[in-house]
């Protein structure tokens, strides 16, 4: 699991990149075994939650671009 940034533009260019190619059933696979990495780790879990949420939200809408800051 990556940094909650890297996570959120990961899963956004993911979703906005399978919605193009149809393949819904990818990123929901790809979703859930971030959650499920998320929950194994030591990493900020809440954190992580809201980008991958927001990440998929965003690339379901097609909002690309710097939206997120690294931090």
């Amino acid at each position: 699991v990556e940094k909650p940034w890297k996570e959120y533009y990961r899963i956004r260019n993911y979703t906005y990149t399978y919605k193009k190619l149809k393949m819904k059933k990818s990123i929901i696979k790809l979703i859930g075994l971030k959650i499920i990495g998320i929950f194994v780790c030591k990493c900020n879990k809440i954190e992580s939650l809201k980008m991958i949420i927001k990440g998929y939200r965003d690339g379901r809408k097609g909002k690309l671009g710097n939206t997120i800051l690294p931090s």
